[in-house]
């Protein structure tokens, strides 16, 4: 068994890289310190392109009708109603509209 004293001797004062503290406080071992753990945004993949590109704001509205519009609500579990609803965790909306020409929505940024 090993004393403290030997411990000591042997890890922290032989060579200063094996020191955890260093001299500046910081775990050189640690990958993601807390300050970056903090910093980091939380990014969520979408399901949708459409949305992902609306949420992220590099699309302002993306207006969809027909097939890709049915596409999205099956994605996203949604019966067409007229009115807005949200789509999951995004910072994204979709208002519905009924028209002559068919069902449309248009996705928004909230």
């Amino acid at each position: 068994m090993m004393t403290f004293e030997e411990f000591f001797l042997e890890y922290y004062k032989s060579n200063p890289i094996l020191n955890p503290r260093m001299t500046n406080g910081k775990d050189p071992n640690r990958i993601n310190s807390r300050k970056n753990m903090n910093t980091k945004p939380i990014e969520y993949s979408h399901m949708h392109p459409d949305v992902e590109n609306v949420a992220k704001g590099r699309a302002d509205n993306v207006m969809m009708q027909g097939a890709r519009l049915m596409n999205l609500l099956k994605m996203y579990n949604i019966e067409f109603r007229e009115g807005t609803k949200g789509l999951g965790r995004t910072h994204a909306v979709l208002v519905m509209k009924q028209t002559p020409q068919g069902p449309i929505g248009i996705i928004k940024r909230k």
